[in-house]
This record gives C-alpha cells, sequence and structure tokens, in this order.
C-alpha cells in the first residue's frame, strides 16, 4: 500500500494505490479523489480498468471521443486505448479503479471497442452499492487482512462485470485449455470471496452464462474436485487460519466460513483436519 502525493496548480493530489503481488486477476486497485477541475494524464494500461464514480462529476476523454460521467457511474475500460479524466470546474471527482487481465486470449471485438458507461439496472444497481461500500472502505487506508477482504469483494464485482456485460456477448471457448484454466482459476477466486454467503454451482454458473451441470463437470474435471468439495475445502482452510490469527470464539469462525451449525463445523473440521478446533487454537503456528 502506498499514498502518493501528486502535485498540481492548487496543491497536493492525494491519491492511495494498492498493487497486489503474485495477484491472478486484478493488476491495479485503487481510489484516488480530483480536485476540481483538475485534469489527470493522458494514459493507457496493458490491462482492462473498471473505474467507479463515487462522487462528483467530470468527463473520460479516449481515442474517439468523450463520455459525461458522474456519481454512481461505472466505467469499463479495454485495453490499451488512451483516455484521461477530468473532473467538473465546479465539482470534485472521487473514482475507485480496478486493472485486471484475462489469461485467455478475448476476441478482437472486445479489445477495439471503446470505453462505456455500463447500462443501468437491478444488477448493475447491486454493484454499484458494492463498489460504493469499497470505495468508502479504501478512504481508511486498510491493511493487511482488511485490504485482502476488500480485494475479494471486488474480484467478485469484476467476475460479475465480466459475465454480464462481456462473456454473454463473447464467452472464451471452454473447449480451449488456457480458456478452461481461466474460468477455473476465476470460479476460485469468486467461492473463497464468498465463504460466507455460500454462492454454490447454479449462482457461479449463472456469472459465467453456463448451465450449472456443464459448469459443474467442467469444475470437476479441471480442479479434481466438486464446487461442494472445494468451497468445503476453503472454508477449512479460513477457518484454520482465523482459529490462529484472530481471538474469534469458534462459533464466530464457523459463522465467518459460512457455517451456521457448530457440531456440524466441528465434524468438518476434524474430517479434513484430523483435530477438533478447540485442538487447533491451542497448537502453536506453523
Amino acid at each position: 500500500m502506498q499514498t502518493i502525493a501528486l502535485g498540481h496548480a492548487d496543491g497536493q493530489l492525494d491519491r492511495l494505490q494498492w498493487k497486489p503481488e503474485g495477484g491472478v486477476r486484478l493488476e491495479l486497485l485503487g481510489f484516488v479523489s480530483f480536485p476540481e477541475g483538475y485534469r489527470g494524464a493522458l494514459h493507457s494500461h496493458p490491462f482492462w480498468e473498471l473505474v467507479f464514480i463515487g462522487a462528483g462529476k467530470g468527463s473520460l476523454r479516449h481515442d474517439r471521443g468523450s463520455i459525461p460521467c458522474g456519481a454512481g457511474d461505472i466505467i469499463l475500460i479495454p485495453s490499451g486505448g488512451k483516455h484521461q479524466f477530468q473532473a467538473d470546474p465546479l465539482s470534485a471527482f472521487d473514482q475507485l479503479y480496478i486493472g485486471f487481465s484475462f489469461d485467455f486470449a478475448v476476441p478482437e471485438a472486445m479489445e477495439a471497442r471503446p470505453p462505456q458507461v455500463l447500462p443501468g439496472g437491478a444488477l448493475n444497481g447491486m454493484i454499484q452499492s458494492e463498489l460504493a461500500s469499497n470505495l468508502g472502505l479504501l478512504r481508511d487506508k486498510p491493511q493487511g487482512h482488511a485490504m485482502e477482504a476488500i480485494r475479494g469483494r471486488l474480484l467478485s464485482v469484476v467476475s460479475r462485470v465480466i459475465g454480464l456485460h462481456l462473456l454473454q456477448e463473447a464467452p472464451p471457448r471452454s473447449d480451449n485449455p488456457r480458456s478452461r484454466e481461466s474460468l477455473m482459476r476465476l470460479a476460485r477466486e469468486f467461492l473463497f470471496a464468498h465463504l460466507q454467503d455460500g454462492e454454490g454451482a447454479a449462482q457461479l454458473a449463472r456469472h459465467f452464462c453456463l448451465s450449472p451441470r456443464y459448469f459443474g463437470e467442467l469444475f470437476k474435471r479441471e480442479t479434481g474436485m466438486s464446487i461442494k468439495e472445494f468451497q468445503c475445502a476453503c472454508r477449512m482452510e479460513r477457518a484454520k487460519a482465523l482459529l490462529s490469527e484472530s481471538g474469534l470464539s469458534i462459533t464466530d469462525v464457523a459463522g465467518k466460513v459460512g457455517i451456521e451449525d457448530l457440531a456440524y463445523f466441528s465434524r468438518l473440521f476434524k474430517k479434513h483436519f484430523g483435530i477438533s478446533p478447540r485442538q487447533s487454537r491451542s497448537l502453536p503456528p506453523d
């Protein structure tokens, strides 16, 4: 995590930016607040970018024109194209930005499209709400586990945007090994980010525009585990980490990984690790 002070004519531009190490899908994550009338640098990225306007209004200039944008807008910017944001002369301009890449070659038609403000609707309204919430969390300059939690939630948001606005139009071919690997990697990230929610095969398949049966078969073929088995393994690993690193009660830890029945949680934990949650807590950390 780094806080960057950038000089401009009216003083200092305060930016918080975080770049994950070894991230699979996210390339860049952060927020920036432009003062009134500020014009950002003209630039491009080798990755796609999702930008959420948290407050104010302004415009996005790009190779083919200009887009007005304001609070609540979600903007999708393909890789490679030059673009710059400018705040309205009378309005500060807050942005959350998420850079992400694909492990498969996306169709040329997707890469060639101009930046766009995503259309409204119930699903985008939910995405808006999550982006606004995480922008607020980023303002507090989180560290460590808090930052990882935000990263996990935003990976989930990106997966939904990909499913809703990109892969519906040009899904990666599931018979292509790189495409299958990419889908599975994103699916695993999504499931790990939703341990507490308990989202399963049907919800996950819907995000990737595939039937639950086919997606379940594909997941097991590529990972060697069913979606349910993978979720269980992730929950147990997360529970073990929480027991070791936090002061949460065993009941609270179970709830954090989406299991409300304490007896059931204890049975799963012992089956997975060979010891009870209480015994795991008493062991020294690895």
